[in-house]
């Protein structure tokens, strides 16, 4: 028993370490404007969960809004939510065992919504007691989306609607997050078809 929880303690560091350390890719923004809004119009950035880490992507949304031409306040009738959400993908690969599997649904720091699978035996992949027999493709990457609303509340209606979505092997998914906040912000107010943009 104590062989089997070193090697599930050293398969599972293993499987963190290489998701905080590999690069970020492209990702892309899709929005739909239903309204036209006025140049320099003044807007409310209200997050759907006032967690802390949500409040600090308030604060770059405001930055970045204002960067945008955009006005801040805490009370207009302009109000743009935001909501964050992810999908851990797998590790698999060839000359590699897939032993661990996470999956996360709708938070960023796992809690309940993550599940961790350990593969003890597979004919194909192999598992934690044996190799396997075929080679495997990288497996699937972890996808972010970052989706805002601006609504008026005054008229009642949705006004503007844009989203952000990227896929990577591995990355710190709040930075990933703050890093997409300027190009989701130049995108409000506007029709955009996938656009594509680059996480630095």
């Amino acid at each position: 028993m104590g062989k089997l929880t070193r090697t599930l303690t050293t398969a599972i560091f293993l499987t963190a370490t290489a998701f905080s350390s590999a690069l970020a890719g492209d990702g892309q923004i899709n929005a739909v404007a239903f309204k036209s809004i006025q140049a320099g119009a003044t807007i409310t950035v209200s997050p759907l969960d006032n967690s802390d880490e949500n409040m600090v992507i308030k604060q770059d949304f405001e930055k970045a809004l204002r960067d945008a031409g955009f006005s801040i306040s805490d009370n207009s009738p302009l109000v743009l939510t935001f909501e964050t959400r992810g999908e851990l993908g797998s590790w698999g690969g060839q000359d590699r065992r897939s032993v661990v599997e996470l999956t996360n649904q709708g938070s960023w720091d796992g809690g309940d919504n993550t599940t961790a699978k350990l593969n003890i035996f597979n004919s194909s992949r192999g598992g934690l007691v044996n190799e396997g027999d075929q080679h495997q493709g990288e497996g699937t990457k972890s996808k972010y989306r970052l989706d805002v609303t601006l609504d008026d509340r005054e008229a009642k209606r949705r006004v503007w609607h844009g989203w952000a979505v990227t896929e990577v092997s591995a990355a710190d998914s709040h930075s990933l997050t703050r890093s997409m906040v300027p190009f989701v912000a130049k995108a409000v107010g506007k029709t955009v078809r996938k656009e594509t943009f680059n996480i630095k």
